[in-house]
């Protein structure tokens, strides 16, 4: 059975612990793994029943090192992801200390600054997000139903407008 140990370091020992924890790995790799394959091949070339087969257990075992190798190659990576992000902090957020509240305060484009597109171009736009949707919910997502209702209210009232209809009829 395994279990998870955490230890508290000092942020300038992370890369330092890295290296060994990979040190570590590369060693069992170059060691232990190796080794066990070949003990698998030797024993898949002979000639009896019971040696042979006893190949199977070997590949059990060999498959569960891997796994537990996986494992280390996973935290080693979670580690170094962990420390990047302290380290580099996420563009994102740079970008927004930087430009302040300025982003939040942005006003959304208004229907009136795309008056000057024309129809065919619009439709395609609609076209497009309709197949974004679609796609959307193919993939799992959730889309928002009152999303999809509302850009369809507002593509049908777009469509009646420039028929010559007015909102109520």
């Amino acid at each position: 059975m395994n279990i998870k140990i955490t230890k508290t370091i000092n942020l300038n020992d992370v890369p330092s612990e890295i290296r060994s924890m990979i040190s570590s790995a590369k060693s069992e790799l170059d060691a232990g793994l190796q080794e066990q394959m070949l003990q698998i091949v030797r024993h898949s070339l002979h000639n009896t029943a019971e040696e042979f087969f006893g190949t199977i257990d070997q590949v059990e075992q060999l498959r569960e090192r891997l796994t537990q190798f996986d494992e280390t190659l996973q935290e080693i990576s979670n580690i170094m992801l962990g420390y990047k992000d302290i380290i580099i902090p996420n563009k994102k957020e740079q970008q927004r200390e930087t430009l302040g509240s300025d982003i939040e305060q942005t006003a959304p484009a208004s229907e009136e600054q795309f008056g000057d597109l024309d129809d065919e171009y619009m439709e395609k736009v609609r076209d497009l997000y309709s197949k974004n949707q679609e796609f959307l919910k193919s993939n799992g997502y959730e889309v928002s139903e009152n999303e999809a209702a509302e850009h369809e209210k507002r593509a049908s009232r777009e469509d009646r407008a420039e028929e010559g209809f007015d909102e109520e009829g």
